[in-house]
């Protein structure tokens, strides 16, 4: 500023008010300005209605993708083992030991097994396929206790 000329004071609010004499050199501020806000609103709205992830929602959804990843490529590799496999040496352990097992409680529990492998496996310390393989097996575990206990549900109280 010059000196000797006194401070000019804005008019109004600041903003309307230079947007106004902008205006005048400018016939497209005034609509620029008026899509900068509608633009504002529509970003806090999108916002809003899609809240940002946390980190465990972020962290858990990237695992989810490596599984799957993990469980397809295996499937490729190996074939449908959990749906053509006979558990032969389950069903003889069981035998020799005195139990009749049901063919369709055999892959809960060999499910099961494999889950608490994978866990143990960290007492050799961390593995990142331990883990991964872990989160295939607790939730094929899940599903097929899910369906176990759903079936049981429909039989009648004397056939459990």
């Amino acid at each position: 500023m010059a000196p000797g000329r006194a401070r000019r004071r804005p008019q109004g609010d600041g903003l309307h008010s230079r947007t106004l004499r902008r205006g005048r050199d400018d016939p497209g501020a005034d609509r620029r300005c008026r899509e900068n806000l509608l633009h504002g609103v529509q970003l806090a709205r999108f916002r809003a209605m899609n809240p940002p992830k946390s980190k465990f929602e972020s962290s858990a959804l990237a695992n989810f993708e490596r599984a799957k990843s993990t469980f397809v490529g295996r499937g490729n590799e190996y074939g449908d083992t959990w749906r053509d496999c006979n558990f032969l040496k389950m069903k003889a352990v069981a035998r020799a030991l005195g139990h009749e097992i049901k063919p369709e409680h055999l892959r809960a529990l060999a499910t099961a097994a494999f889950s608490d492998m994978k866990y143990w496996r960290n007492l050799g310390g961390y593995r990142d396929d331990d883990l991964i393989d872990g989160i295939n097996y607790d939730t094929s575990l899940a599903e097929e206790m899910r369906a176990l206990l759903a079936s049981q549900a429909e039989l009648p109280p004397h056939e459990h």
